[in-house]
C-alpha cells in the first residue's frame, strides 16, 4: 500500500512539519526527510553560479568592498 509520501506529498510535508517540532521523531518519516533535504541541497548547489564561493566557512565572513570613491585606471 502506498504511503502518504507517495500519494500526497503536500499532506506528507504538513504531517512531518507537525511531528518534528513536537519531538515525535520516532513517528517521523526520517528516511524520506533525509532524502528531501539531500535533494534540496543538490538543487541549490546546481543553481549557484560557477564562481560562487559556496564553501566559505560560516565563521569567516566573506570580504565586502568598502564604500568609498572608485578609482579609474
Amino acid at each position: 500500500m502506498p504511503d502518504l509520501y507517495e500519494t500526497d506529498f503536500y499532506a506528507w510535508t504538513r504531517e512531518q512539519a507537525e511531528l518534528l517540532p513536537a519531538g515525535k521523531l520516532p513517528a517521523a518519516d526520517v528516511a524520506h526527510i533525509a532524502e528531501e533535504i539531500e535533494s534540496m541541497g543538490r538543487s541549490e548547489r546546481n543553481q549557484l553560479a560557477p564562481d560562487h564561493p559556496r564553501a566559505a566557512p560560516p565563521h569567516r565572513p566573506r570580504a565586502r568592498p568598502e564604500p568609498g570613491p572608485r578609482c579609474r585606471s
